[in-house]
């Protein structure tokens, strides 16, 4: 049971094809010397989206509406890598176009740019998600991306060293990114919803809220963190 656990909780999520942030940095350094970069291939990325959408079988629905679960998020998501790869984990390659490649690449590089000398390097996933939510109604309810393993947990004895590796690659989640790819032709606006929302865990205040103006990246502490995305502005 601690093997399967420390497979599917740590191995299949994160270790197996995770990089080193100094390896995403020179990624996006490659990547920018074939390809469209900067703004350029931001707005290229935006203005993409539409047809991606259209696209039959490349954004699913997310999840936790996979799991008939319809009440936590109303997103549609595809998962984007540098290569394709299996299905074992449940993730696609989508053939997503040189820009939304640059923008996926330039999201796992900010990890180089946040890490402090003095610790261990970030390690960051090989993917990154990309979601679109309906014009309007879309949302996503209170969450933490991270999760403070609370020392409590130890009395239970191995049950806890079953749900430490369980939750092994949610446990390692130091920071959560976000840039938009709204179309950049007309600005958001507060009817559009989509308004992210971010407060400490235990604050009752949000102390954040965030528009989502195409280009705009955002970083938030994954464990102590707390998210939503609101159907209105």
């Amino acid at each position: 049971a601690f093997g399967s656990a420390w497979y599917e909780g740590l191995w299949v999520p994160l270790l197996r094809d995770a990089e080193r942030s100094g390896d995403t940095a020179a990624a996006l350094e490659r990547g920018s010397a074939s390809s469209s970069s900067g703004r350029g291939a931001t707005l290229a990325a935006c203005a993409a989206l539409p047809g991606l959408a259209a696209a039959p079988g490349v954004l699913v629905p997310n999840p936790k509406a996979q799991a008939n679960n319809f009440d936590t998020r109303t997103d549609r998501v595809c998962y984007i890598r540098d290569a394709p790869h299996d299905s074992e984990a449940g993730t696609t390659a989508p053939v997503c176009g040189p820009a939304l490649l640059w923008c996926h690449r330039r999201l796992r590089a900010v990890a180089k740019e946040l890490e402090d000398e003095e610790v261990a390097p970030f390690l960051v996933p090989a993917w990154t998600q990309l979601a679109m939510y309906s014009e309007g109604g879309g949302f996503y309810r209170w969450h933490a991306d991270g999760l403070n393993f609370p020392a409590t947990y130890w009395l239970m004895g191995p049950a806890a060293l079953y749900l430490w590796l369980r939750w092994g690659a949610i446990r390692r989640r130091a920071l959560t990114a976000i840039v938009y790819l709204n179309t950049p032709d007309r600005p958001w606006g507060p009817e559009d919803g989509g308004t992210l929302r971010c407060r400490l865990d235990g604050a009752k205040a949000w102390h954040l809220r965030v528009d989502g103006s195409a280009g705009a990246m955002e970083l938030v502490p994954a464990a102590d963190g707390v998210l939503d995305v609101r159907p209105e502005g």
